[in-house]
Protein backbone atom coordinates (compact mmCIF):
# COMPACT_ATOMS: atom_id res chain seq x y z
CA UNK A 1 0.00 0.00 0.00
CA UNK A 2 1.25 3.67 -1.03
CA UNK A 3 1.09 5.86 1.76
CA UNK A 4 1.68 9.57 1.12
CA UNK A 5 1.68 12.46 3.01
CA UNK A 6 1.04 16.20 2.01
CA UNK A 7 4.50 17.00 1.27
CA UNK A 8 5.61 13.82 -0.70
CA UNK A 9 3.72 15.75 -3.91
CA UNK A 10 3.82 18.98 -5.37
CA UNK A 11 0.23 20.48 -6.66
CA UNK A 12 -3.08 20.62 -4.09
CA UNK A 13 -4.90 18.00 -3.57
CA UNK A 14 -8.33 18.06 -4.84
CA UNK A 15 -9.97 15.88 -2.59
CA UNK A 16 -8.87 12.47 -0.30
CA UNK A 17 -6.34 10.73 -3.25
CA UNK A 18 -6.25 13.17 -5.99
CA UNK A 19 -3.55 16.04 -6.32
CA UNK A 20 -3.05 18.10 -9.19
CA UNK A 21 -0.55 20.46 -10.14
CA UNK A 22 -0.16 24.24 -11.03
CA UNK A 23 -1.71 25.64 -14.00
CA UNK A 24 -3.28 22.11 -14.99
CA UNK A 25 -7.11 23.02 -16.43
CA UNK A 26 -9.63 20.14 -15.70
CA UNK A 27 -12.86 20.80 -18.19
CA UNK A 28 -16.52 20.58 -16.56
CA UNK A 29 -17.45 17.40 -16.69
CA UNK A 30 -14.32 15.31 -16.52
CA UNK A 31 -14.60 13.03 -13.74
CA UNK A 32 -11.34 11.59 -11.55
CA UNK A 33 -11.21 8.46 -9.45
CA UNK A 34 -8.73 8.12 -6.27
CA UNK A 35 -5.99 8.01 -6.17
CA UNK A 36 -4.51 9.46 -8.71
CA UNK A 37 -2.09 12.26 -9.04
CA UNK A 38 -2.31 14.79 -12.57
CA UNK A 39 1.40 17.27 -13.17
CA UNK A 40 1.67 20.47 -14.24
CA UNK A 41 0.63 22.30 -17.60
CA UNK A 42 -1.93 19.48 -18.54
CA UNK A 43 -5.24 20.05 -20.38
CA UNK A 44 -7.97 17.39 -19.47
CA UNK A 45 -11.17 18.07 -21.80
CA UNK A 46 -14.68 16.92 -21.26
CA UNK A 47 -16.18 14.20 -20.71
CA UNK A 48 -12.93 12.51 -19.46
CA UNK A 49 -12.86 9.78 -16.96
CA UNK A 50 -9.15 9.36 -15.08
CA UNK A 51 -9.70 6.48 -12.88
CA UNK A 52 -7.67 4.89 -9.99
CA UNK A 53 -4.30 4.47 -9.77
CA UNK A 54 -3.61 6.62 -12.62
CA UNK A 55 -0.02 9.17 -13.11
CA UNK A 56 -0.13 12.15 -15.66
CA UNK A 57 3.03 13.68 -16.27
CA UNK A 58 3.71 17.41 -16.79
CA UNK A 59 2.35 19.06 -20.44
CA UNK A 60 0.41 16.38 -21.10
CA UNK A 61 -3.31 16.59 -23.03
CA UNK A 62 -6.00 13.92 -22.87
CA UNK A 63 -8.91 14.80 -25.64
CA UNK A 64 -12.63 14.81 -24.67
CA UNK A 65 -14.30 11.40 -23.52
CA UNK A 66 -10.89 9.74 -22.91
CA UNK A 67 -10.96 6.80 -20.34
CA UNK A 68 -7.47 6.51 -18.26
CA UNK A 69 -7.13 3.81 -15.31
CA UNK A 70 -4.14 2.11 -13.73
CA UNK A 71 -1.59 3.70 -16.25
CA UNK A 72 0.96 6.59 -16.38
CA UNK A 73 1.27 8.66 -18.96
CA UNK A 74 4.78 10.36 -19.45
CA UNK A 75 5.64 13.98 -19.82
CA UNK A 76 3.86 15.60 -23.16
CA UNK A 77 1.85 12.95 -24.11
CA UNK A 78 -1.24 13.79 -26.62
CA UNK A 79 -3.62 11.70 -26.20
CA UNK A 80 -6.81 12.39 -28.88
CA UNK A 81 -10.36 12.05 -27.99
CA UNK A 82 -12.31 9.07 -27.43
CA UNK A 83 -8.66 6.95 -26.49
CA UNK A 84 -8.80 4.18 -23.50
CA UNK A 85 -6.45 3.55 -21.90
CA UNK A 86 -6.21 0.26 -18.93
CA UNK A 87 -3.04 -0.59 -17.59
CA UNK A 88 -0.56 0.90 -19.82
CA UNK A 89 2.94 3.30 -19.86
CA UNK A 90 2.30 5.75 -22.50
CA UNK A 91 6.22 7.54 -23.32
CA UNK A 92 7.33 10.80 -23.18
CA UNK A 93 5.79 13.17 -25.93
CA UNK A 94 3.81 10.08 -27.78
CA UNK A 95 0.93 10.80 -29.88
CA UNK A 96 -2.00 8.49 -29.68
CA UNK A 97 -4.84 9.09 -32.24
CA UNK A 98 -8.52 9.13 -31.51
CA UNK A 99 -10.96 6.52 -31.08
CA UNK A 100 -8.80 3.73 -29.92
CA UNK A 101 -8.61 1.42 -26.77
CA UNK A 102 -4.93 -0.19 -25.52
CA UNK A 103 -5.20 -2.22 -22.39
CA UNK A 104 -3.19 -5.36 -20.68
CA UNK A 105 0.32 -3.72 -19.84
CA UNK A 106 0.88 -2.24 -23.14
CA UNK A 107 3.83 0.32 -23.54
CA UNK A 108 3.29 3.17 -25.90
CA UNK A 109 6.68 5.34 -27.11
Amino acid sequence: ILKLNKNSISGKRLKPGVWVDKNTVIEKGVKIIAPCVIGKNCIIKKGSIIGEYTTIADDTVIGQNCKIKNSIVWNGAKISREVNLDNCVVGHYAKLPEKISISEGTILK
